[in-house]
């Protein structure tokens, strides 16, 4: 059946999309892309289904049967899932299992990229299932089962996230925010797996396409004092932004002096003091970040005890050398390929997953 005469049946609930269902088990259901937004679906059977880049945010979805589909970055921002099942069940009846939906319920779901901001996930079962480049934000998994799945490779925090505030910002700040970041992971040198896997998490969650991240990635080198940053209005976002910017410093592995650089110079674009910048950077980092004072003037009575130099964390006219695109990562639109071994769940990604904490980094209003 079409998908079209599908999404007509599944606009008035599920029952009559499940009866269809029961009576055409072997059919292929293929709805990637499709909204369901804010629709009630409880206990729709979508096992086995093509549901990539689906949108169920706000959807009614308890008890609803995901087993065996394929929801790579489907979206289910808000969605109640109270007993929805994504991994396979462990009783099934011996009669269904020869038919392709018997097949499909013995698989769990491929979740991988798929989006869960604000999901209400009490007792749903993700048993086994792929869940590389998932977000789970504002999501409480504590009732959930979620038995022989990797979250070392998703994003997961029980606070709103510090992604979630910059996605609420205009394009133009977004893709400021995803530049900057890429810049800040190349200026570091080789880019490692956690660099990439962060990355990959904030440009599908930024919705960014391979060609947008091609676009954004700098070729050659870079002059700082000429690389455009578009800040944000609010103070949440500019905290927002840095606590990213310093997690993908982090994530780089060794400190190199020019991510330092990067990062002082977008603090400085954001309107944060040289000092506050040092101090996030000192605190976030463990590395004595300090601030250049301004040489005193021939006139000036020189000081009996003469303040030690420091460095600044961005020197004006720096120049970043870029490698090419290719080293950006993303999973949705990703210039390079991801190491296979996962690894376990990274302290990068669990802070960014945190909500940004004005308390060291007060931008200047």
């Amino acid at each position: 059946m079409e998908g079209k005469r599908l999404l007509e049946f599944l606009s008035r609930g599920a029952e009559e999309f499940n009866a269809w269902r029961r009576q055409n088990p072997g059919a292929p259901i293929d709805l990637a892309g499709a909204s369901f937004t804010g629709l009630g679906l409880d206990g729709a059977l979508f096992a086995g289904a093509s549901l990539d880049g689906a949108d169920f945010s706000g959807a009614s979805l308890r008890n609803a049967l995901f087993t065996g589909a394929s929801l790579r970055g489907a979206r289910f921002n808000g969605a109640d899932l109270r007993g929805a099942m994504f991994g396979p069940p462990e009783v099934m009846f011996s009669a269904l299992a020869p038919s392709p939906l018997g097949k499909a319920l013995k698989r769990p779901a491929d979740l991988s990229d798929a989006v869960f901001s604000g999901a209400n996930l009490e007792g749903a079962s993700l048993r086994e299932c792929s869940v590389e480049g998932a977000m789970f934000v504002g999501c409480d998994l504590s009732s959930a089962d979620v038995r022989d799945v990797d979250l070392s490779n998703a994003l997961v925090g029980e606070e709103v996230d510090v992604l979630e505030v910059l996605r609420k910002q205009p394009d133009p700040v977004r893709r400021s925010v995803m530049q900057t970041l890429i810049l800040a992971v190349l200026a570091g040198g080789d880019v490692t797996e956690e660099a990439q896997d962060l990355l990959s998490v904030i440009a599908h969650g930024f919705e960014l396409e391979q060609s947008d991240v091609d676009a954004l990635s700098p070729h050659g080198a870079v002059e700082l004092d000429t690389f455009p940053v578009t800040p944000p209005e609010d103070a949440e976002a500019k905290d927002a932004w840095m606590l990213l910017l310093i997690e993908a410093v982090k994530a780089s592995g060794e400190i190199a002096p020019t991510a330092l650089n990067v990062t002082g110079y977008v603090g400085e674009r954001l309107g944060f003091a040289e000092d506050d910048i040092a101090q996030m950077l000192s605190m976030q980092l463990g590395v004595d970040v300090q601030v250049a004072k301004p040489a005193p003037s021939a006139s000036e009575k020189p000081a009996k005890k003469p303040a030690k130099k420091k460095t600044a964390p961005a020197k004006k006219g720096a120049s970043v050398k870029a490698s090419p695109a290719k080293k950006s990562a993303s999973k949705k639109a990703a210039p390079a390929k991801k190491a296979a071994p996962a690894k376990k769940a990274s302290p990068a990604k669990k802070t960014a997953a945190k909500k940004a904490k004005p308390a060291a980094s007060k931008a200047k209003r």
